[in-house]
């Protein structure tokens, strides 16, 4: 930094003349000012004042552009022509913030003192001097206007709900912390994307210290209590608009606007799709990455956030429809899980002993199937919502997958003693906490997927099977219609 502790150089006096600073004043006042302002002129990246030093002056920029700094977060640029530190002139601060330049540049320092002797300039004058930084007068709340114009990283969650979503930002958030990294999410999806407005975006903290000094900005959240947190705290239902072109255009427009250099996709099918739209209209130049989180395991390749803790809620309705059964001696079609492959339908059904499971893309002996239930007082059958699906909606079936197959059993000849009773999906196990096996493996793929950004990879999704991690898949390669192991098929028929 170099500081000129007199004013001649004619530029300076120009700008100073073009911005009104002499209005008024006669030649006598004019040295006067020109006396007890000082030029200061930094390289690129300096700090116009250092984090936790004293400022006493108030900076007009007159070369280069200054940013605003709070804990490394960007939320103002002040550019040729503004003012930045206007309190300096009232009272000699210790700011929690840094101005600093992006390529270098000049600025007129209007100190402290200047404004403590009025016969400097006389009363008059010093008044209509103080009316200049009248607009530009700050506190740390106002300065942070624009904090969400400058998003390093970018996550979007969307479509349905599912255990470990919650989980898998806070460990995004602490990874990509920790590696300099500053996290920000879309409130409610591509929804919020797509709006663009300042109140669309949260800013998410790990770091306790820098949370509670950022706490009282509107939108910024503490990312570390949803570790182990229910549900999804920003995502939007089901948002089928943004199949149009014109919608995506514009949140990759809102996206480029607002700087980001990294973005995150988190979800299941719909979230990979909506991603996969989206980069089409973004420049190579921002990494984009995915991470599935889908408790029917519908992504091939990889385990997926959710799938352990869907299998195991799961299983457990399933325990409780088969007490029930027999006890009452009823026969339960249940509709699970499973668009695809029929996961977690699969999973669930075999880990709690229910007599089948019925999946996508499989045939089942009806015959055979009625002739085991005339033959039984209870019976638990699992039926995955994906089956014959593309059936049900070319007939207009009105019904669900239970009901279908309980249709099948019946035209096919079923008699039988028991009541039959067919349950629809049941919902309540997206909102199931997380278990450990989820939060473990949100943990790993967060790891990952901040290790790829650091590395300077993309359009990639980190691949992880139990304990083993795979090559990181390409978006070109990503699959979302997983399959099912062919021998647990076999075990989920328990009637013959």
């Amino acid at each position: 930094m170099i500081i000129r502790e007199t004013v001649k150089d004619s530029e300076t006096i120009e700008f100073l003349e073009k911005m009104n600073f002499f209005e008024n004043m006669n030649e006598e006042e004019k040295e006067n000012l020109l006396k007890n302002i000082t030029i200061r002129e930094y390289e690129k990246g300096e700090t116009a004042n250092s984090d936790g030093d004293t400022i006493d002056f108030a900076g007009l920029v007159i070369k280069g552009e200054f940013i605003h700094e709070f804990y490394e977060r960007i939320s103002l640029v002040y550019e040729e022509g503004e003012i930045f530190g206007s309190f300096g002139i009232f009272t000699k601060q210790i700011p929690k913030s840094l101005v600093k330049t992006f390529t270098g540049g000049k600025i007129v320092c209007f100190n402290y003192d200047l404004f403590k002797k009025p016969e400097i300039l006389g009363k008059a004058q010093m008044f209509n001097l103080f009316m200049k930084f009248q607009p530009y007068l700050t506190d740390l709340k106002t300065e942070q206007k624009g904090f969400f114009n400058y998003m390093d990283v970018l996550i979007i969650q969307d479509g349905g709900c599912a255990p470990g979503k919650n989980s898998v930002i806070a460990f995004l958030t602490e990874y990509l912390e920790k590696a300099g990294r500053k996290v920000y999410i879309a409130s409610e999806g591509y929804r919020s994307v797509v709006n663009g407005m300042k109140n669309d975006f949260k800013c998410l903290v790990d770091d306790r210290k820098i949370y509670h000094e950022l706490d009282s900005i509107p939108g910024v959240v503490n990312a570390r209590r949803l570790r182990d947190a229910r549900g999804a705290d920003f995502r939007s239902e089901r948002f089928p608009e943004f199949n149009e072109i014109e919608l995506q255009q514009q949140a990759a427009k809102n996206i480029i606007s607002r700087n980001v250099k990294t973005l995150i996709g988190v979800g299941g099918n719909g979230t990979f799709g909506g991603l996969s739209h989206l980069i089409r209209h973004l420049p190579e130049s921002i990494q984009v990455f995915y991470i599935p989180v889908t408790i029917d395991s519908d992504v091939l390749g990889s385990d997926t956030i959710g799938q352990y803790t869907g299998v195991e809620v799961g299983a457990e309705k399933v325990r409780c429809y088969l007490a029930d059964a027999a006890t009452h001696h009823r026969c339960y079609i249940i509709e699970m899980m499973g668009a695809m492959g029929g996961y977690h339908a699969l999973n669930s059904a075999v880990g709690a002993g229910a007599h089948l499971a019925v999946l996508p893309g499989h045939t089942y002996n009806l015959h055979a199937i009625n002739k085991a239930l005339e033959k039984m007082d209870n019976a638990v059958i699992v039926v995955a919502e994906g089956y014959k699906k593309q059936e049900r909606k070319a007939s207009h079936y009105e019904g669900n997958a239970a009901t279908y197959f309980r249709d099948e059993l019946i035209q096919a000849g079923l008699k039988t003693k028991m009541k039959i009773f067919c349950e629809p999906f049941s919902r309540d196990i997206r909102g199931a906490t997380p278990n450990n096996m989820d939060i473990a493996l949100a943990q790993a793929m967060a790891k990952r997927v901040a290790e790829m950004s650091s590395e300077g990879k993309s359009r990639l999704m980190p691949s992880i099977k139990g304990s083993e991690h795979g090559a990181d898949i390409p978006f070109s390669e990503i699959q979302t219609n997983n399959s099912v192991d062919a021998n647990l098929v076999k075990l989920a028929n328990r009637l013959y």
